[in-house]
């Protein structure tokens, strides 16, 4: 199955999330020259017949131990009722958990979501094209698996190679004084796969989360299986195979700093 990576048909699409859930062996690639192109490759003796099984374990993905990470923490540190800004929203489920909780819930995306939702709204926003549309400050922000798309071009946004740290620097402008970022990206072996995303090292995680404070940060990655994550330390990030779909996430609760914090 082959297909431009804007432009994957419903069909498509649910076949790719498929075969992801199940743990089927393919591989995505990003073509460095000429347009984005998605391959899903599968060996010939992937028999259709083991794909349609239903496997002995399921697999556990990033996205269970993000939205686990965020809720466990919010819970924590600033307890509903709190006015949240959820970014990057569109194909996401965690901002109707959020709602849930009691959380008033501004979710933003560049692409349109139309949601109706009890303390839940979505506003069509993209953070590095257009001016805020907020008159008012967040509590909460949460980033979850998304800034490390931004300036990419993935999504039809504008490519800009540090356009993450500029995203995060709006971000922090949305928040209140002393407000919290929940933040979620791609780390082990820092590289770019244009224009899919980012993988973060120390290095530019720092540069990317200048102007707060970290307050807890935990590693998540497909350690000892692929099709598997569980808990692990910054160094086993690294002996994660980035070239494959799967790679180690860190998440973090971040405090907002002043400005003067940072001179």
């Amino acid at each position: 199955m082959k297909s431009d990576i804007y432009n994957l048909n419903p069909e498509e699409y649910a076949e790719l999330r498929r075969l992801e859930n199940l743990g089927a062996p393919f591989v995505i690639n990003y073509s460095a020259d000429g347009p984005a192109r998605l391959t899903v490759w599968l060996p010939q003796d992937w028999k259709a017949t083991k794909a349609m099984e239903t496997p002995k374990v399921m697999p556990i993905r990033d996205r269970y131990y993000e939205y686990g990470f965020v809720v466990k923490n919010l819970l924590k540190y600033y307890p509903p009722p709190a006015s949240i800004l959820d970014v990057g929203a569109a194909d996401s489920p965690l901002l109707f958990v959020l709602a849930s909780l009691g959380y008033n819930v501004t979710a933003v995306d560049q692409r349109k979501c139309i949601v109706n939702w009890e303390n839940l709204h979505f506003v069509s926003w993209d953070v590095l094209k257009d001016k805020s549309p907020f008159d008012q400050a967040f509590d909460i922000v949460t980033c979850i698996s998304t800034v490390e798309h931004f300036g990419l071009g993935r999504y039809g946004d504008t490519v800009e190679v540090d356009g993450d740290l500029r995203g995060i620097s709006i971000l922090w402008q949305e928040l209140v004084p002393k407000g919290f970022m929940f933040l979620s990206v791609p780390y082990g072996n820092p590289e770019v796969f244009f224009p899919a995303h980012r993988i973060y090292n120390r290095a530019r995680y720092r540069r990317l989360i200048t102007g707060f404070s970290s307050l807890e940060t935990t590693f998540f990655g497909p350690i000892d299986d692929p099709a598997v994550f569980r808990p692990c330390t910054e160094r086993e990030t690294c002996l994660n195979d980035i070239s494959g779909p799967h790679y180690a996430i860190v998440c973090s609760v971040l405090q907002k700093r002043s400005r003067n914090e940072d001179k």
